[in-house]
């Protein structure tokens, strides 16, 4: 039967507002919760003064099994809410696992209440259209169902009572019959992944793998799967699942259903890990297909083996396609799950997570959100096996205030590091800067997303301690009674002071295995640092031997693993022998590095690369291994003489530190002392510190007290915090070299004078690449290969390297990296994922004519080698969005730099640019999902502060940018993207990442402004004339090569 819409209206128009005190009255927040029977999709509702139940007589239509739910024309959503003891409920219920979304609530769920008189009444509750969306596909067509949803079922008004419900998450789940992980409607062939992973699944299963997914089952195990005993039934119907689903699973990554899958919202959101974990029955539900989430666990087992199945023929899935699985966000999910489940099944040498195990978890390498940010703290409580005796309660009062989340903050980490049950010192080393939570002292932890590894990581992956850098003797945390509660006291060992750094003070990226050059000189730095040590009095060693160990040693961490089991390094292992390789191989690699093909022809053969690379002796393990104990750090040299890492803002002077309880040692400053004050200190981070790991500086002599407060944002920032750039920074004449055009030169007389004066004149981004867009790469003989030059008139030199920069302090900093995929020129002719072909046509119509904004560091590399970005509009941040959409609407010096495409349908063509609307709309950006944007790195920073600014504790002077410029000046905003990462392109790879640095800074104390305007140029402008003088003769011998290779094709 059709929906009676005129009906509902008149309804509509008299049903009251919600009420919660009305509908169901929570009278023991702490002890009781609320329950949602969600009636039938047949179930019409009742008029308000009506004395009846709900009917059930079909008054709507059904939604088909088979066809996604219609929004807009589904029945109403009809429920009662109720009250019942958490300890003892009166009927079964399934709890509910989604994503908020929006917080606007344009929906309603309508609720029945019967009053004491016996009236039915119907309340409107408004919902988010998540939500909404989600209960149309979960509702029964016949059957109620009681369910528990955060949303309907806290009254999300009553701090008070949210607070305390928060505290009960953790029980109301686990008592839940079953747990409903909604993922959202079904869309990118999501029907037939979900398909696929129940049904591998479920052959897992039916073999019987399972029961080994236990510590003493694990060996076993591995040798199915590594198919150690070929005649083993299970290790033979392990592969043969494995052939079978390999077609399966390469035919879901190339329809984008697996990477569409891996990106869905629900796995980015931090209160999902303790819905997932608690409940022994727990089911994925997507659209109308659902599946037990455990049978994905099993199922991901076949995946991880099916690549090299997926890499031969018939299948052909490429490395760079194969980057869908790479991206796979479950293994920490399932990891926490099985943890939990061993917990409440009280099995053997099962101890569950603790917070602070959760919040490593959740917040290390990993995309985990939350709107509110101490929910990154609440969201676990429930599911950390010492959530209660840590003391901590969920307060919700002053939601939004930086005070107030500071304390909170403060007050958990406080308790995490002193509780006598399940204080650790080490959550020390997650307290890094720049803070996102503003105010917050210098020990505290602010869970930021996407934190870096910490050398705990390697230490508590071992069943013995890797380090005890404190001693055997001093294991648990000392604390002292402080006058503040924003200063931690505590007992420890003073080691030793910074005495040197490297020359380049160069930080180590923990991706450093994508730039061999930053590698190598990364390693030198150690080397540096080492013959420093070595040329002065004294040796903290044992040994010269012992000594010279460090140069292997410290770039790792002394971290190794044999057999998939960290160890320390040792020579027993050739860790020695892997580092000397490793560096001869960078060396070689930096020899390779030229413009004549013969030349690296001769060097790479020379060397024996390819016989080197297959007996294994390229030292690609020791690489591998860099990144573990490099990830943002940088070497470091005592005064004693000891060599280590330590955190990328430490100086000369500061301190090394152990603190008791504490495995790691650590740096902090020194603050200016106060007549009658006492010393304190700002902790800066972590360290790795060769020599002193199993406690030799743990003695009495060296006993100190170290108060921990807060000091703002240090203004010790390195002044080269990045890659130096192969050309400097500086002023340069305003004509470019453009390239020859590789095609045919068969063309009209005008057009031949066109192409040689748009060669003079530089024409623009594209303009001179128009004619090479075609079908094919030109031939390599006729391709005029890139020269890299600094573009004219950059005017964004790197901050941070300007000598004017020592006259600054940071007040406020904020860094964060971001993916994207790069292209050049030559990649225009192929199609994604190698190539930009779909929006070929678009390009030359929207670049044409416009000058090229620039590469990386201001570099122009001309030719086919010039380089553009694309990324999922969606990732940019929101207000770069806005900001690019208000160049385009009201044509200001920002239009062009960024063009804004729709993503096409696989074999399609985009023709022309989104057009933006006269005015910001709602509706323009829904579809943000559906588009990508491309442009040059050098469009970025124009508004750099922008992608930074949003959350960032900052906001107001980061997205104020009038106080922006290239170089420092009081209050002002400066920054640079202090590292992008190069894609193996011979390898079909395109995708990168890069990090942005903003600060907001202010004169240190003393110093003056310079008389000079800030965005004067610099020292190399005296050399301008000279330079353009250059450029201008190799523009001319350049137009007079093209005008005479024209002449003979004519």
């Amino acid at each position: 039967m059709a929906v009676n819409l005129k009906k509902l209206r008149t309804i509509a128009q008299s049903l009251r507002a919600f009420n919660y005190h009305t509908a169901a009255k929570l009278e023991k927040p702490e002890t009781d919760f609320r329950l949602l029977e969600l009636y039938p999709a047949s179930t019409s509702v009742p008029a308000p003064t009506s004395t009846s139940r709900p009917s059930t007589a079909a008054a709507f239509s059904e939604p088909s099994n088979n066809d996604e739910t219609k929004v807009d024309e589904a029945p109403p959503l009809v429920c009662r809410l109720f009250t019942t003891p958490l300890s003892n409920p009166c009927q079964p219920f399934k709890a509910l696992s989604y994503v908020w979304g929006s917080d606007a609530t344009p929906y309603s769920i309508h609720v029945l209440h019967t009053d004491p008189d016996g009236t039915t009444t119907t309340l409107k509750l408004p919902i988010t259209s998540s939500l909404y969306t989600a209960l149309l596909h979960l509702r029964d067509p016949e059957t109620s169902q009681t369910l528990w949803i955060d949303q309907l079922c806290i009254d999300q008004s009553n701090n008070q009572e949210k607070a305390a419900q928060v505290s009960l998450m953790g029980k109301i789940y686990s008592s839940a019959s079953q747990v409903l992980v909604w993922l959202g409607e079904a869309k990118d062939n999501s029907h037939q992944l979900m398909q696929l992973w129940a049904a591998v699944g479920q052959e897992m299963r039916d073999i019987g793998v399972e029961k080994y997914y236990t510590k003493e089952g694990w060996p076993i195990l591995q040798r199915i799967l590594d198919g150690t005993n070929p005649d083993d039934l299970e290790t033979q119907q392990f592969h043969a699942i494995v052939k079978k689903h390999a077609g399966d699973f390469a035919a879901r990554i190339r329809d984008g259903s697996m990477t569409a899958w891996f990106q869905r919202e629900w796995f980015t959101r931090a209160w999902v890990i303790q819905e997932f974990c608690m409940c022994p029955d727990t089911v994925f539900v997507c659209g109308h297909e659902r599946f037990e989430v455990d049978l994905m666990l099993l199922a991901g087992q076949v995946l991880s083996f099916t690549t090299r199945e997926m890499m031969k023929p018939p299948h052909n899935v490429t490395i760079s396609e194969l980057g869908a699985c790479a991206e796979d966000p479950t293994p920490h999910f399932f990891s926490c799950r099985k943890r939990r489940r061993k917990y409440e099944d009280k099995l053997p040498d099962a101890t569950g997570d603790t917070l602070f195990d959760l919040m490593r978890k959740m917040f290390v390498g990993r995309d985990t959100r939350a709107k509110v940010w101490r929910d990154r703290v609440y969201s676990l409580l429930g599911l950390a096996v010492d959530g209660e005796v840590l003391g901590i309660k969920p307060d919700y009062e002053d939601l939004w205030g930086e005070e107030k989340t500071r304390d909170i903050m403060t007050d958990i980490a406080r308790k995490m590091i002193t509780n006598e049950a399940s204080g650790r010192v080490e959550v020390l080393c997650y307290a890094r800067s720049p803070k996102a939570v503003k105010g917050l002292p210098s020990w505290v932890p602010d869970w930021k997303t996407n934190e870096i590894t910490s050398y705990y990581y390697v230490n508590e992956a071992t069943d013995q301690h890797y380090f005890a850098a404190c001693g055997q003797q001093h294991l648990k945390a000392e604390t002292i009674p402080s006058w503040s509660s924003h200063v931690l006291g505590l007992k420890g060992f003073w080691v030793d002071t910074v005495d040197a750094l490297a020359p380049a003070n160069e930080v180590w990226s923990d991706v450093l295995m994508f730039d061999s050059e930053r590698e190598l000189r990364c390693l030198q730095q150690v080397v540096y640092l080492l013959g420093m040590a070595a040329s002065r009095p004294g040796n903290p060693y044992p040994s010269e031997e012992r000594r010279a160990e460090t140069v292997w040693r410290v770039p790792i961490a002394d971290a190794w693993q044999v057999d998939g089991s960290w160890v320390r390094a040792s020579r027993d292992h050739n860790v020695h022998v892997q580092c000397q390789q490793a560096y001869d191989c960078l060396l070689w690699d930096r020899r390779q590095n030229t413009e004549r093909p013969e030349e690296a022809r001769r060097i790479y053969e020379e060397f024996g690369w390819e016989e080197k690379r297959q007996r294994g002796e390229l030292g690609a393990k020791y690489r591998q291994f860099v990144s573990v104990g490099g990830g943002n750090k940088k070497p470091f040299l005592t005064a004693k003489g000891f060599l280590g890492m330590g955190p990328p803002d430490m100086q000369v002077g500061d301190g090394v530190v152990v603190f008791c309880g504490g495995r790691i040692p650590f740096v902090v400053r020194q603050l200016p002392v106060k007549k009658g004050e006492k010393e304190t200190f700002q902790l800066l981070g972590e360290a790795f510190c060769d020599g002193i790991m199993d406690g030799e500086a743990a003695v009495e002599e060296n006993r100190r007290d170290f108060f921990l407060e807060t000091a703002g944002i240090s203004a010790g920032f390195p002044e080269s915090p990045r890659i130096s750039p192969t050309f400097p920074h500086q002023p340069w004449p305003e004509l470019h070299q453009i390239w020859k055009f590789g095609t045919s030169l068969r063309r009209t007389t005008r057009q031949l004078l066109l192409f040689v004066d748009s060669w003079m004149l530089a024409a623009g981004f594209l303009a001179s690449t128009s004619s090479a867009i075609g079908p094919n790469v030109p031939d390599e003989e006729k391709r005029l290969p890139g020269k890299p030059a600094p573009m004219p008139n950059w005017k964004w030199p790197n901050p941070f390297q300007s000598s004017r920069a020592a006259k600054y302090e940071a007040t406020c900093q904020v860094q964060r990296s971001f993916k994207a995929e790069e292209f050049k020129l030559d990649d225009l002719a192929q199609n994604p994922p190698l190539g930009l072909l779909p929006w070929r046509d678009a390009l030359k119509d929207v670049f044409a004519e416009r000058e090229y904004p620039g590469g990386w560091d201001g570099i122009d590399n001309h030719g086919y080698d010039r380089n553009v970005l694309k990324m999922d509009y969606e990732t940019v941040p929101l207000k770069v969005r806005e900001w690019i959409e208000e160049q385009e609407r009201k044509e200001l010096p920002g239009q062009g730099l960024f063009a804004l495409f729709a993503r096409p349908a696989p074999g399609t063509r985009v023709f022309k640019q989104v057009p933006v609307p006269e005015e910001p709309t709602p509706e323009f950006r829904e579809k943000d999902d559906r588009r990508v944007v491309i442009f040059a790195p050098g469009a970025i920073y124009e508004s750099l502060p922008l992608w930074l600014g949003e959350d960032s504790g900052c906001d107001d002077e980061m997205l104020d940018l009038s106080r922006y410029s290239g170089q420092a000046k009081n209050g002002g905003v400066i920054g640079y993207p202090i590292f992008h990462s190069k894609p193996e392109r011979s390898k079909g790879e395109r995708d990168i990442e890069f990090s942005l640095l903003a600060q907001v800074v202010k004169l240190k104390e003393g110093e003056t402004e310079d008389a000079e305007a800030v965005e004067s140029p610099s020292q190399a402008e005296a050399e301008k004339p000279a330079a353009t003088e250059a450029v201008k003769e190799a523009v001319k011998e350049a137009a007079k090569e093209a005008t005479e290779a024209a002449k003979d094709e004519l």
